[in-house]
C-alpha cells in the first residue's frame, strides 16, 4: 500500500515490558495541579534511543491520578501490569517521580524527572532522565515523549484500560482508537509482525486491525477484498487537531496525482488508485487527536470495485467516529 508510509522510520517494535516500565516511571502528577486529576488513556509514546532510533509504541494503557498518587495500569499480553508512584512538584511543569513498591508503598528505585504540559483534553510527558546503560553495548532511551487522552472513569469508578477486544492478535503497538466490525465483517486474526504481506503496510504505524467479508468463502470475489485500519504515527506524539490535520493533509495529497484525490473535508481526506489491475481506497480522518487511516483493497478488478471499496470504507470511518466520540 502507498498510504502514507514513513520513509526512515523503522518498524513498529513490540515490547510491552519497556512500555510499561516507561509508563510505571512516568505516570505521577502534583496534588497541586488539580487539573491533572483523572483518568488518561496512553495515545502515542516515542522513544529516542542513544543511537539515534526513533520507536513509536503505546498500549492498553491508562493513569488515573489522586490529590496524592497516581496509578497507571496496561493490559499486555502477558496480563494486567500496574505501578503506583509518588510525585512532588520541583518548579511549574516539572515532576519529581519516585515509584512505590505496591506491597510496602516504599520507594523502588531512585526518583527522576519529566516535564509536563496539559492542552485542552491532553496531557504531554517528556522525560530526558533515565538510569545508566546495564552494559556498553546497550541502545538504552534517551527521551520519551508521550500524549494522552482525558477519558471518563469506567462504571466501578476507576481508571481501566480496554481489555481484550478480539479485533486483532499479535504483539505490535496498540491504539487508543477503539473499533468493531461491521455489520457483514470479521477481523483477520493475523500479526503484522510476522506476516510478510500485512507487516510492510502497517510499518511504524499503530495496528487497529485488519478485517474481512463474513461470507468471504462463499464469494470467491470478495477473498480479495481487504480493510485494514491504523493510527498514524507520524505527527508525533502530540495531539492532531484542524491546523495539524492540515499538514497531515497536505503530504498525503502529494503522494497521489491530483485526479487520484477523491475528497478533501476539513477532518477528512481520500484517495483511490489503481495498481497493476487492483483497487485501492484510502481515508485519513482526524479523530480524537488522532489520524485514522482506514484502507480498502480489491486485489483484482471486480464490477463496481471503487464503489464497493469506498461504502466499505466509510462504514469502517463511521464506526471509528461512533466508538470514539466519548
Amino acid at each position: 500500500m502507498k498510504h502514507y508510509d514513513f520513509a526512515g522510520q523503522t518498524a513498529c517494535v513490540s515490547k510491552c515490558a519497556l512500555l510499561v516500565l516507561l509508563f510505571g516511571y512516568s505516570s505521577v502528577f502534583a496534588n497541586q495541579d488539580a487539573t491533572l486529576e483523572g483518568c488518561w488513556r496512553s495515545q502515542h509514546v516515542e522513544i529516542t534511543r542513544s543511537d539515534e532510533r526513533v520507536v513509536h509504541m503505546n498500549g492498553d494503557c491508562v493513569i488515573q491520578y489522586t490529590a496524592t498518587q497516581a496509578r497507571s495500569v496496561c493490559e499486555t499480553n502477558a496480563g494486567r501490569k500496574e505501578f503506583l508512584s509518588a510525585y512532588e512538584i520541583n518548579e511549574p511543569g516539572q515532576l519529581r517521580v519516585t515509584v512505590l513498591d505496591q506491597a510496602t508503598g516504599q520507594p523502588k528505585v531512585a526518583p527522576t524527572t519529566l516535564r509536563y504540559r496539559i492542552e485542552d483534553e491532553w496531557l504531554l510527558l517528556d522525560r530526558q532522565q533515565f538510569p545508566p546503560p546495564a552494559s556498553a553495548d546497550s541502545k538504552p532511551p534517551m527521551r520519551l515523549r508521550s500524549v494522552s487522552i482525558r477519558v471518563p472513569l469506567a462504571e466501578n469508578g476507576r481508571c481501566e484500560p480496554r481489555g481484550e477486544t478480539g479485533m486483532r492478535v499479535g504483539r505490535t503497538p496498540q491504539s487508543s482508537l477503539s473499533i468493531s466490525a461491521p455489520s457483514g465483517w470479521q477481523p483477520l486474526l493475523i500479526d503484522p509482525s510476522t506476516d510478510q504481506r500485512l507487516g510492510p503496510a502497517v510499518n511504524s504505524n499503530l495496528f487497529i486491525g485488519a478485517f474481512t467479508p463474513i461470507d468471504a468463502a462463499e464469494d470467491g470475489a470478495k477473498t480479495k477484498q481487504l480493510i485494514v485500519v491504523l493510527d498514524d504515527t507520524r505527527p508525533g506524539p502530540f495531539p492532531v487537531r484542524t491546523e495539524q490535520f492540515e499538514l497531515v493533509k497536505r503530504q498525503f495529497s502529494r503522494e497521489f496525482k491530483k485526479n487520484q484525490i477523491a475528497c478533501d473535508q476539513p477532518d477528512r481526506v481520500c484517495a483511490q488508485q489503481q495498481p497493476n489491475g487492483s483497487h485501492i481506497y484510502t481515508e485519513l480522518v482526524n479523530i480524537k487527536g488522532r489520524v485514522a487511516i482506514v484502507t480498502g483493497v480489491f486485489a483484482q478488478n471486480v464490477p463496481n470495485a471503487v464503489i464497493l471499496l469506498k461504502r466499505a470504507v466509510q462504514d469502517f470511518v463511521a464506526k471509528l467516529r461512533d466508538e470514539n466520540s466519548n
